[in-house]
């Protein structure tokens, strides 16, 4: 009994992992930046909603792998792919860290675009909270964040993504505060990009929304790409 009880559970696993299908087709880099190009395929027949940012990358943390919105203290590109290199013989994820930006580096005309982008977000995050009728400003934030990052796919459907890679500067959301990665210069690593989505996310969802997108199977559970050669290099 409990040996069928492992292979139903390895068989819902899985089915559960070949639903959608993210591969790195390509890495450009120059001497400035480096930019992926990324394919998501929906490989079902099936109609399917990800939650997906595209504005940028997480750095991997082991505490921060699947994030449930239920705290926005610490806020980042929450559905944003996470970057994962690990050592080719230890076979372990780098863990990201975390910094914050130096604002008395910062000239006046850019203390001045950050206060004027937060305020701007402020803005849209309280016509939201009115438009909806939320009672707090988190459950607004948290709603509009949902609703404005999630990739809806046809059955087959893939699209082609183009985002900029920046391992010093993993910015977090629209935050002081970035990620970065402590690579050895001219080491290879085993490179891939992984997704995670937590089921309760959907609950912060409108009974409106979730009508709108009624043919579509919420997608949760960890979704990791194909895997590529990447050396660091340090100039």
């Amino acid at each position: 009994m409990k040996q069928i009880l492992i292979i139903i559970t390895l068989l819902a696993y899985a089915l559960s992992f070949g639903q959608i299908e993210i591969k790195i087709i390509s890495l450009n880099k120059s001497s400035e930046e480096e930019k992926l190009s990324i394919s998501i395929t929906n490989v079902t027949d099936s109609y399917y909603a990800i939650p997906f940012d595209k504005h940028g990358f997480r750095g991997f943390n082991s505490e921060e792998v699947c994030n449930d919105l239920k705290t926005l203290d610490y806020p980042y590109n929450f559905f944003a792919l996470s970057l994962i290199f690990k050592d080719k013989f230890k076979n372990e994820p780098e863990n990201s860290l975390i910094r914050g930006l130096h604002l008395e580096r910062l000239d006046q005309k850019e203390t001045e675009k950050i206060k004027l982008k937060n305020q701007r977000r402020h803005s849209k995050i309280l016509d939201w909270k009115n438009k909806n009728q939320f009672k707090s400003d988190l459950e607004a934030e948290r709603n509009f964040y949902i609703i404005n990052n999630i990739l809806l796919l046809s059955p087959k459907e893939t699209k082609i993504i183009n985002i900029e890679m920046n391992v010093f500067e993993i910015m977090r959301g629209d935050t002081m505060f970035y990620d970065y990665y402590n690579l050895e210069n001219n080491k290879k690593y085993n490179f891939s990009l992984q997704l995670c989505a937590d089921n309760t996310i959907y609950s912060y969802l409108t009974e409106k929304q979730k009508s709108q997108l009624k043919k579509y199977i919420f997608f949760s559970g960890k979704i990791e790409s194909n895997i590529i050669p990447y050396i660091f290099n340090y100039k």
